[in-house]
């Protein structure tokens, strides 16, 4: 009997040896239908899935989703940028009070010559910092934006020469600071 006892104690103790514990990876795996990686250095490519993937997550635009509820419509709530309302002189032109104390990975302050910058490399042919194939999906995404223009170091102005309503949401998507 004690060498049955025995014998059953070791099977048993030799099977739970043989089982290792679960181990967390250390690597974070992310599937995604796009073809090929984003783009990190400027407006994520690769349509939504560049976005969803790489766009929303290390981006932050002037005006944000707020995607805290999902029993309604995303509403608008600020980001880069605290408040906008329409300019009182030009209900087509909005402008944009920009947060203070915000600082870009590399220690630059932002403010509106950032918000030009990054408007200039979508939207101005001319400038040096101009991304051609980002230019291209910035014009589709906002075809009515007419001009812009730095205001003073926190505010920047942003004509919608056609539609002045609702094209403030489309700059959520354009304000990007580039690697």
């Amino acid at each position: 009997m004690f060498i049955r006892k025995a014998s059953c104690t070791f099977a048993l103790a030799a099977v739970l040896l043989a089982f290792k514990p679960a181990t967390a990876e250390t690597t974070l795996r992310i599937a995604m239908t796009a073809s090929d990686i984003p783009t990190a250095t400027g407006l994520p490519n690769n349509g939504f899935e560049g976005m969803r993937f790489l766009g929303y997550p290390i981006f932050e635009g002037l005006v944000l989703w707020d995607l805290t509820r999902t029993d309604q419509l995303a509403a608008l709530r600020p980001g880069l940028a605290e408040r906008w309302e329409q300019d009182p002189a030009d209900n087509k032109t909005w402008i944009f009070h920009l947060r203070r104390g915000v600082k870009f990975h590399d220690g630059t302050d932002f403010n509106a010559d950032a918000v030009i910058w990054n408007l200039d490399r979508y939207f101005n042919s001319e400038s040096p910092q101009f991304e051609p194939p980002s230019s291209a999906m910035s014009r589709a995404r906002v075809p009515v934006m007419g001009s812009y223009k730095k205001i003073d170091h926190h505010q920047a102005g942003v004509l919608f020469p056609l539609y002045g309503g609702l094209s403030a949401v489309h700059l959520a998507r354009l304000i990007r600071k580039g690697g």
